[in-house]
């Protein structure tokens, strides 16, 4: 994420006022975003290893159980209003937060110092658990930023981690892949091809698998030609398996005048619909808002529905860079600002929240009284128990992909041959059910 995007976003009157010590713990308890679809999420909470640095560009990944975001260790946004540069930033923005390493120094130009983003990843044995440290990546590199960082998962292993970085002769935003990595991802990349990457600005990527080499990547830009607003949101589909792409799409049903970014693609196993939940302003607030879109039609990228606000600003300056696990479970960046307008070198903050799904599986007590699934999760076999008649049953993946059918015998489900992951067993009869289940 590009600091303009919420630059451009929050009312800003900077005046130099006296400096003294901000109480931001106090200004992050009593901080409070507003879930509007409240039918679907619980209230949202800090991430527990939210810091004093600009944690932002936030990512989960579909299983929950890593977490990544894009770092500078002072106050990032503060400093790109003010105009500063990236060689002088110790003396006024330093506050204390943690650096985790990162080379602060190494620069193109001989300068004392250089800032410049690293990305951060953090993990966790369960979604049960907190995410609880930051680690600096295997992927920091020294005087280019990287940011936006957004794995695909295949079990265990990132088939493609994209990001974006300003590793270019023009300093503009590219997107870039590292292929085949780890969790905590390492390398360099290299930046996609035309015609994603052009000499304007290419930002926010997400890409997702739709079936077989079938991948499509949706990003954002403040100024691609052809776009229809300030910032809008763009797609692009490869038949194969990532090694071209098309001609990037500028869907008319997503973009306006105004700003529409920080796309991310989420296929709703409950509901069986694509969501594509992106930043906006919410006209009610004048603030950096949560939104989504339905896809209108099975396979069309092109016509959405209507939008809906999913969470509100609330009393924060701001909030975006949405993405969702398998089971709908909402991460969210909050930005902060000082009330008191105590200094304008420290007057804002980001950090990580979590706004988790309510209620996912569709089953009423009823019908959950009327079937067992068990062992969950299960490594190679699931017990099926149910008095209801079953006409056949299908196994989806996160994407909403049938990656398993049985039509007799459903008492026992051989999952031994699907990748580990979030599931969904899908029962149809008179009526269709759906549990989900964990692969390990």
């Amino acid at each position: 994420m590009t600091l303009k995007q919420f630059g451009l976003i929050l009312l800003l009157n900077i005046t130099l006022v006296s400096a003294k010590a901000q109480d931001w713990m106090s200004i992050k308890d009593t901080t409070d975003p507003v879930v509007v679809l409240t039918s679907e999420f619980n209230n949202p909470y800090r991430q527990p290893l939210a810091g004093m640095g600009w944690e932002d560009g936030l990512h989960i990944s579909e299983n929950g159980l890593y977490l990544y975001c894009t770092y500078v260790p002072i106050d990032f946004l503060s400093f790109a209003l003010n105009g500063s540069l990236p060689n002088n930033f110790s003396t006024d923005y330093l506050r204390g937060a943690d650096e985790f390493g990162m080379d602060l120094m190494t620069n193109p130009i001989g300068a004392d110092e250089w800032l410049h983003s690293d990305i951060l990843y953090a993990s966790r044995a369960s979604t049960e658990d907190a995410f609880e440290e930051w680690v600096l990546s295997d992927m920091e590199r020294l005087f280019y930023s990287e940011g936006a960082p957004t794995p695909l998962f295949d079990g265990e292993t990132v088939m493609w981690m994209s990001f974006t970085s300003n590793d270019n002769p023009t300093n503009n935003m590219d997107i870039f892949i590292i292929e085949d990595t780890e969790a905590n991802p390492s390398g360099i990349g290299t930046a996609i091809a035309s015609p994603i990457t052009t000499d304007y600005n290419e930002d926010n990527p997400h890409i997702t698998q739709l079936g077989g080499d079938s991948l499509i990547l949706f990003f954002d830009s403040d100024n691609r030609p052809g776009g229809l607003g300030d910032i809008d949101i763009w797609y692009s589909i490869s038949e194969d398996d990532g090694v071209s792409w098309n001609e990037p799409v500028n869907p008319s049903s997503l973009n306006s005048t105004e700003k529409e970014h920080q796309p991310f693609l989420h296929f709703d196993q409950q509901k069986e619909v694509w969501f594509l939940y992106y930043s906006a302003v919410d006209e009610e607030s004048g603030k950096l808002a949560i939104f989504r879109k339905e896809q209108s039609a099975e396979n069309d990228w092109d016509n959405w529905e209507e939008a809906e606000l999913v969470i509100s600003a609330g009393n924060s300056a701001g909030i975006g860079e949405p993405t969702l696990t398998q089971n709908g479970d909402l991460s969210f960046v909050v930005v902060y600002e000082d009330p008191e307008l105590n200094s304008i070198y420290d007057r804002f903050d980001s950090d990580p929240w979590m706004a988790e799904r309510k209620d996912f599986s569709n089953l009423s007590s009823e019908k959950e009284s009327q079937i067992q699934l068990y062992p969950n999760p299960s490594k190679d076999l699931l017990h099926l128990k149910t008095q209801k008649s079953i006409e056949r049953l299908q196994i989806l993946n996160s994407t909403g992909q049938v990656v398993h059918q049985q039509t007799q015998d459903f008492s026992q489900i051989q999952i031994d041959h699907l990748p580990a992951g979030f599931y969904h067993l899908k029962l149809i009869s008179d009526e269709v059910m759906t549990l989900p289940f964990v692969k390990n």
